[in-house]
């Protein structure tokens, strides 16, 4: 079976036949999300990213919380700062914009082209 159906019986196959509540769909779907799975400390967890970045193995990583609240606020105070000393995450941006950061020109203003042409 396939679309929402399928997904359904997938989720009762998994979770049984109890209450569906957010929080356990939202848990449920942690589990299941594809790619790496790192787990340590949070030096550990730097190193490991370290080694895939490094070996070309990805260009960047998608995180995913594993718990609520609180996994992404863990990643930053426990996993950021070893990632920074390893010297894989930026502490300050030259640029004060993603486009300056990025070295994107900035694209004409077609509204102000206009406005000049109709002064003409």
């Amino acid at each position: 079976m396939s679309g929402i159906r399928g997904l359904v019986q997938g989720v009762r196959r998994h979770l049984g036949d109890g209450e569906l509540t957010l929080r356990t769909l939202a848990n449920h779907r942690a589990t299941l999300l594809q790619g790496p799975r790192f787990v340590g400390t949070g030096p550990q967890i730097a190193e490991q990213m370290r080694q895939w970045f490094e070996s070309r193995s990805c260009d960047g990583f998608v995180l995913a919380a594993t718990h609520f609240p609180g996994a992404f606020e863990d990643f930053a105070r426990l996993v950021v700062p070893e990632l920074r000393r390893l010297g894989l995450v930026r502490d300050a941006y030259p640029g004060r914009t993603l486009r300056e950061n990025l070295s994107l020109d900035r694209p004409a203003n077609l509204f102000a082209q206009e406005r000049q042409d109709t002064r003409a």
